[in-house]
């Protein structure tokens, strides 16, 4: 007879092999699982989206911090509040129709204004209700409209179609308390005051064309002219004293060889400043000394035109939006930019006039001439 204690331990034995034998399977099962799982969250991913209109051009994109919500200028078209929280598969919360003809946006620091640049004004627009945006008021910034045609406007010719399009478009910059509004234009710069829910005019530098702003701090603005009235004239950099915002003083000028640009673009310690975009295909890279006086460090050029500019937190990687591909240049060496990424067009987005990535640096945004945008969920490049 089998002794029933001896046959207990016989099965509590056999459990504990058990046991031992299936915990490691099902730990590595779920090793696999996990990875599996991160590589298919982690994979990049390509959505389209396409706008109301078939010919309208994506000129700027801008995205609120947690990367929720892009606001997108559709030139022909409006301003389109899109719901990104799947980037992939972008919704549509709101659309300002009533002007059509618009470029530059921007967005105030408590994400509930957008300024946009128009067709010869800016306007602003309530975005305290997510899913309507109001007109809160609007100035005008040109006086001589035929000036603002014959300057502004251009005929661009890309795969055998022809296309009109904004060749100098008015460029807005906000202050960085967001208390003041840049404009650089045809008809000259102007400072804004947005402090309330108007746009009072407290400044306007009249006698030549800006195509660039930006405020390097409090009391330093940065302005890019062209020297004169002609489209061809080279750049010339002001760095402009607002230390009395009445009464700005320029008191610095440096010129720009190869540049008319309409974005100047910072690093995160404002110390490198990058300029670019218009009719060019060159990009002027500043060092930013003591004092704010600004040396023109180097100059170099690309194939394309540029359309978008923007810079790493550290100021060592630059990020290109061109015509034809997004490229990226490790700006480590200043006097020479190596491309280190880039990321080609297809044929389903086929002419990038504007390219943005997100603040998390996670997804990518294509607008196209076509009316649609292109979304790279999980960003990565390789140098091709």
């Amino acid at each position: 007879m089998i002794d029933p204690q001896l046959n207990y331990k016989k099965r509590v034995v056999i459990f504990l092999l058990i046991i031992i034998m299936i915990v490691p399977v099902l730990f590595l099962g779920y090793e696999y699982y996990s990875n599996w799982k991160v590589k298919q969250e982690n994979l990049q991913k390509i959505g389209y989206f396409q706008f109301s209109y078939n010919d309208g051009v994506v000129e700027s994109i801008v995205l609120n911090r947690d990367n929720t919500i892009a606001y997108v200028a559709v030139l022909r078209d409006g301003i389109y509040a899109l719901d990104v929280t799947n980037p992939l598969k972008p919704k549509i919360l709101a659309t300002f129709k009533e002007f059509k003809t618009v470029s530059d946006i921007v967005l105030s620091p408590d994400e509930n204004v957008l300024y946009v640049s128009g067709d010869g004004f800016v306007f602003s627009l309530d975005l305290s209700n997510k899913k309507r945006m109001l007109l809160l008021d609007r100035f005008y910034t040109l006086k001589n409209r035929a000036v603002y045609h014959s300057f502004k406007t251009m005929r661009l010719e890309t795969h055998g179609i022809l296309y009109s399009t904004i060749y100098k478009r008015d460029s807005i910059a906000l202050s960085n308390d967001g208390k003041r509004l840049y404009v650089a234009g045809a008809n000259g710069a102007y400072i804004l005051d947005v402090e309330g829910k108007s746009l009072k005019e407290l400044y306007h530098f009249s006698d030549k064309s800006y195509y660039a702003v930006a405020e390097l701090d409090s009391k330093t603005l940065l302005l890019v002219s062209a020297g004169s009235y002609y489209v061809h004239s080279k750049g010339v950099l002001e760095r402009v004293d607002i230390s009395n915002i009445l009464d700005p003083k320029v008191i610095e000028t440096t010129s720009i060889l190869h540049t008319l640009p309409y974005q100047i673009v910072f690093s995160n310690n404002r110390r490198r400043a990058y300029l670019g975009g218009g009719l060019e295909k060159s990009i002027t890279v500043l060092a930013i000394l003591k004092e704010n006086s600004v040396h023109v460090v180097s100059e170099f050029k690309l194939k394309e035109y540029i359309y978008s500019l923007e810079s790493s937190v550290d100021g060592k990687l630059l990020y290109v939006g061109n015509s034809k591909a997004f490229k990226i240049f490790d700006m480590s060496y200043l006097y020479a930019p190596k491309e280190v990424g880039m990321i080609k067009v297809d044929k389903k987005c086929d002419y990038i006039c504007f390219s943005r990535l997100s603040h998390n640096k996670k997804d990518l945004y294509m607008g196209s001439i076509r009316g649609r945008m292109k979304i790279i969920h999980n960003f990565r490049y390789l140098k091709e």
